[in-house]
């Protein structure tokens, strides 16, 4: 699959996902333009590039947010794994939802 066409099947699922979890305190999801905000140090080797920033981790050396990189499906479903899986701030506030994924 292309990229562009994984990045349009991706999109309205990833803004259904941020509507889904606005009401998880510490969990934001959010889009950013790599091209407007080109920075070396993030280092993007493909797009569309998906990622998690855990609250509170960076790497020692660079000073850069320690992150874990989204792999799955463009499924709602697929979404919720992923986070379950690296989000405290999800798991806690959906536990129903991350027992059923599991």
């Amino acid at each position: 699959m292309k990229n562009n066409d994984l990045a349009r099947q991706l999109l309205p699922v990833f803004k259904e996902l941020a509507v889904n979890v606005t009401d998880i305190k510490n969990l934001v999801i959010s889009k950013m333009d790599v091209y407007k905000n080109d920075n070396p140090l993030l280092n993007f080797d493909y797009l569309p590039k998906i990622e998690f920033w855990p609250k509170g981790t960076k790497d020692k050396e660079t000073g850069i947010k320690d992150r874990v990189s989204y792999d799955g499906g463009p499924e709602m479903e697929h979404f919720y794994i992923w986070l379950s899986q690296a989000s405290k701030a999800f798991e806690e506030a959906k536990p129903d939802v991350t027992k059923e994924i599991r």
